[in-house]
């Protein structure tokens, strides 16, 4: 027993650190069953038969988890978001794999922009039609131009008469074109492989002074580093609701419990 008292101390901290709701925890999950299986859980020569058949047993009950394709595929892509674990030497096999869907998640990230931008432009122009409609009407009519006002948050490319490249608005959508996207993405990708991260760096961190840098890749980093590892945070809320609400407090309307639950959780202590 006395053997057996340190061997969990690795699954405690690991515990600690997927538990934590201020920074990145999906991404720690593949590098922690690495961790384990690889080097916290292998017997040594050294170890007594009880410690051994103990290491053995987390290990065989720790390989059967995170397998499904899935699973796999969430934190392998919240692994290779996160700059610190990026390479995955551990997990060369998947690696390219992981690449390949990631370059696909960057392409759908791209057309869901395309297509927001597409559909505010439509609610824009309708809603202008249907000002000039009313103001044809009434001309006495207050109603904002809602056309002029709008219409200036959709960037489009100033044209300048002197300017010998007039006609390259006509080649704006050959420039912008699918191969064109697949060739910026993969030199992102290329590129955010060669950066140089410390362990102690926080990856929400590093993605905000470099999303200007990588614009497409922190799309993805976005979506994929803010998933819990855990049930914890969300356990938590319910603990703190329980500590606001109680029989002596009864009165508290929902949505002050709401707003107190909010404000404990946020507030920077």
């Amino acid at each position: 027993m006395e053997d057996l008292k340190y061997l969990p101390s690795p699954v405690e901290e690991a515990t600690i650190r997927v538990s934590a709701e201020k920074s990145a925890t999906a991404s720690l999950i593949l590098p922690m069953m690495e961790r384990f299986i690889k080097h916290d859980f292998v017997s040594k020569t050294t170890d007594s038969p009880l410690i051994k058949k103990a290491k053995d047993a987390i290990k065989t009950d720790l390989m059967k988890r995170y397998q499904s394709e899935d699973v796999r595929k969430l934190l392998g892509m919240a692994t290779v978001l996160d700059p610190r674990f990026k390479n995955m030497v551990w997990i060369s096999d998947e690696q390219i794999v992981v690449f390949n869907t990631l370059m696909t998640e960057m392409s759908q990230e791209l057309d869901k922009v395309k297509v927001k931008t597409e559909f505010d432009t439509e609610i824009i122009e309708s809603v202008a039609q249907s000002t000039e409609s009313v103001q044809s009407e009434n001309p006495n009519a207050d109603v904002i131009d809602v056309k002029d006002e709008h219409l200036n948050l959709v960037k489009k490319p100033k044209l300048d008469a002197s300017d010998d490249d007039f006609f390259d608005i006509l080649f704006i959508k050959e420039e912008k074109s699918s191969e064109s996207n697949q060739s910026v993405m993969k030199t992102e990708i290329e590129r955010y492989k060669t950066e140089t991260v410390s362990m102690k760096q926080d990856p929400i961190e590093w993605w905000k002074i470099k999303r200007e840098i990588y614009p497409n890749l922190s799309m993805c980093a976005c979506k994929y580093l803010h998933i819990p590892a855990t049930s914890v945070p969300s356990e938590r809320v319910f603990s703190t609701a329980g500590n606001i609400l109680n029989k002596k407090r009864g009165q508290l309307t929902a949505d002050n419990v709401d707003m107190l639950i909010f404000l404990y959780h946020n507030y920077k202590r």
